[in-house]
């Protein structure tokens, strides 16, 4: 693989590949658009259908959005037909990787999901082009998924965070994270006080008066079938929406569920396809809110505050440095790492509607924000890309050598 390492390097022009399903896993934006005013480098984006739906229509329909939404950033896009799951693996058609390899022919790909439904695709064409890796979250638990398993460990580049985490894979790994280079998270340089993009419109809906701006992402997992045991949703959906409704005129808000929350409900006996479509639809058409199911890099940006019972977004939110409510029904989660357990405790934590809505009162509409030392340590000690330079920068720099 080092042999082949050095090959591309000495290419005047080297291609990469980007493979994405759908746009809220997108955390490479600033390394994409880095590569792509680089002399050194061709990027381009493959959209592949999502896994994660087993509706054949709606897994096109989010294929489609996912190709829409890149090619109005005016990124190139690489469109093939047959590349997608088998069941419900990740594994591409061997036509397909032909097509791919035909129509581009990658020097390296990308891909940001670690888990087993990737690995036999990866494993597959490990042989012909080099992978490296940006998780589509912080690695924010110590189980073992988040660091060991077939295809992190083959990497050629397994990009980390911080030294925290970059010790921590170390640790876990059965390589003992020799692809292991810390170079920051890509997503946390769209949050830099340098960060411009002059293509950047309002991401939130047009008020009367102006308003506080609040994010509410509930997590998919419903207490169930996840380490992180939370839950909230399935208590509090209702509340939440009357909670906003209350607040019109002051507080406007952004719905922004986890992708695989819809296809959850859609199965759930107490919910299912019609409550959960009306009930998306009810935040969409609020005067006061609205619904966000894709990329969030602008809603972060130009929000007050969030509301969440997520485990990404436990660190990702702390990128902005502003107010964030843990919205829990635990005391305890001993899956975290310490990183994550760090930034819990710079955490507004609430276990009831009346709790939110203190926050949202004292917090976001009020003066009162004795956490946010706290953060901004927490940003200093975790977030900070290292060597002075962005994270996209750092890993240029370590895929040319330099």
């Amino acid at each position: 693989m080092l042999r082949r390492a050095e090959e591309v390097r000495r290419k005047e022009v080297i291609n990469v590949l980007f493979y994405i399903w759908q746009p809220s896993f997108w955390k490479v934006d600033s390394l994409f658009r880095l590569m792509l005013e680089h002399p050194r480098f061709n990027p381009i984006v493959c959209p592949v259908a999502a896994y994660d739906y087993t509706d054949p229509v709606e897994r096109q329909s989010v294929l489609e959005e996912t190709r829409r939404y890149f090619k109005q950033k005016g990124y190139p896009v690489l469109e093939i037909e047959g590349v997608g799951p088998v069941a419900k693996s990740f594994v591409l058609t061997g036509r397909g990787v032909e097509k791919i390899r035909e129509a581009f022919a990658p020097d390296i790909i990308f891909v940001q999901n670690p888990y087993e439904t990737v690995q036999e695709s990866v494993d597959a064409d490990m042989e012909h082009e080099l992978y490296c890796y940006v998780p589509y979250c912080y690695r924010n638990t110590v189980m073992p998924f988040e660091f060991d398993n077939a295809t992190q460990n083959k990497y050629l580049f397994n990009f980390v965070e911080n030294e925290y985490i970059a010790e921590l894979a170390k640790s876990k790994m059965s390589n003992g994270g020799a692809n292991v280079c810390l170079t920051g998270y890509p997503p946390v340089d769209q949050f830099a006080a340098n960060y411009v993009d002059s293509t950047e419109e309002s991401a939130w809906k047009v008020q009367d008066v102006p308003c506080k701006k609040v994010i509410w992402a509930p997590h998919w997992a419903l207490g169930t079938g996840s380490i992180m045991q939370n839950g909230v949703f399935t208590r509090y959906a209702d509340a939440m929406l009357e909670l906003a409704r209350s607040y019109a005129g002051r507080v406007q808000f952004a719905f922004k569920p986890h992708p695989k929350l819809r296809p959850e409900l859609h199965m759930h006996s107490e919910w299912g396809v019609e409550r959960t479509d009306a009930y998306y639809a009810a935040w969409e058409q609020l005067p006061n809110a609205q619904l966000e199911q894709g990329e969030y890099a602008s809603l972060f940006r130009q929000s007050d505050g969030m509301i969440h019972d997520s485990g990404s977004f436990i660190l990702e939110y702390f990128q902005t440095g502003k107010p964030c409510c843990f919205f829990h029904v635990h005391e305890d989660y001993p899956s975290f790492n310490k990183m994550t357990l760090d930034a819990l405790a710079a955490h507004y934590w609430e276990d009831s509607i009346e709790g939110v809505r203190h926050f949202i009162d004292s917090v976001i509409l009020g003066t009162e924000d004795p956490l946010a030392t706290a953060r901004s340590e927490f940003f200093a000690s975790y977030l900070m890309p290292p060597k002075g330079v962005s994270a996209a920068q750092n890993i240029v720099d370590a895929i040319l050598g330099e």
